[in-house]
């Protein structure tokens, strides 16, 4: 007569205990005898929520395709979701609300080269962060900075909770800075 290991695995079982013991058993002529036993860790695997990084469409409320040098202009961000298709009676009767977000940040940079004039801050000073009121996200571009007679472009990153980063988004707003000459 042979001698015979054994072990019963349970697959998909779920269970609250944080280990388990495993029992070896053998079987020989005498009956059953119990050679070793063991523990396994249970690893838990919790599933993500859904992640839903919001598509937006934004744009600038107060656009305008030149700005002076050695000014501080105030910009101001309209946004709404990519998805939003209102009816034809929510059209007529309501102005659309902007969005407004809590966390979210520019940057500035010159177009000709790609160069960054002004990087996103999202560190412990949050230089770039944009404001809101009840109108929506804003926030004050001092073009003093900026070289008069190049055009630049803003970009826009959104914190988003779900993932802990800033999502930057694909909308680009483009201005020019001129010299005032007066």
């Amino acid at each position: 007569m042979g001698f015979h290991w054994y072990l019963l695995l349970f697959c998909c079982i779920s269970t609250t205990e944080t280990t388990l013991y495993d029992v070896w058993r053998g079987s020989d002529s005498d009956g059953s005898a119990q050679y070793h036993t063991g523990t396994i860790d249970v690893k838990s695997h919790a599933a993500y929520g859904y992640v839903d990084t919001g598509k937006y469409v934004m744009s600038v409320s107060n656009r305008q395709k030149e700005y002076y040098f050695d000014q501080t202009h105030r910009i101001r961000i309209y946004a709404r979701n990519k998805d939003w298709s209102p009816s034809i009676y929510t059209t007529a009767t309501n102005i659309p609300n902007s969005l407004v977000f809590e966390s979210a940040s520019y940057q500035v940079y010159r177009i000709i080269d790609d160069r960054v004039v002004i990087p996103y801050d999202t560190g412990s000073n949050q230089a770039t962060r944009l404001s809101y009121d009840v109108s929506g996200n804003y926030f004050d571009l001092d073009t003093s900075y900026l070289e008069p007679n190049y055009s630049y472009g803003i970009n826009f990153s959104i914190y988003d909770t779900d993932t802990a980063t800033y999502e930057q988004q694909a909308f680009t707003y483009k201005f020019r800075v001129v010299k005032n000459e007066y």
